[in-house]
């Protein structure tokens, strides 16, 4: 299972863009099963926790992990579809994480 977590806030357009963008992707792929996308607001105090935690300081950014192992992210950028797209790709029955951070 990827998770993409996605920091952000309510009225941002790019982390909402990020958003929609990830989630249209792993649909018209079909990994939706094997995905989960998580919005973490940045203006509640949860979701400054977690983002402290993860050493998110902008927005948007934009988490991969598997195994709670962080593949890579993106920040204050909408990552482009092949860029993650590797990720989900695979390759002998395990993912391949081609190391784009």
């Amino acid at each position: 299972m990827i998770r993409v977590k996605i920091y952000g806030k309510q009225d941002c357009d790019a982390c909402k863009a990020a958003m929609e963008k990830i989630s249209y992707f792993t649909r018209k792929w079909g990994w939706q099963e094997r995905t989960s996308i998580e919005f973490i607001d940045m203006e509640t105090p949860d979701g400054l926790a977690e983002g402290a935690y993860r050493d998110v300081y902008d927005i948007p950014t934009v988490i991969l992990e598997r195994n709670q192992q962080e593949l890579t992210r993106w920040v204050k950028q909408v990552p482009a579809s092949n860029d993650f797209k590797v990720f989900f790709e695979e390759s002998n029955g395990e993912y391949r994480d081609k190391g784009f951070h």
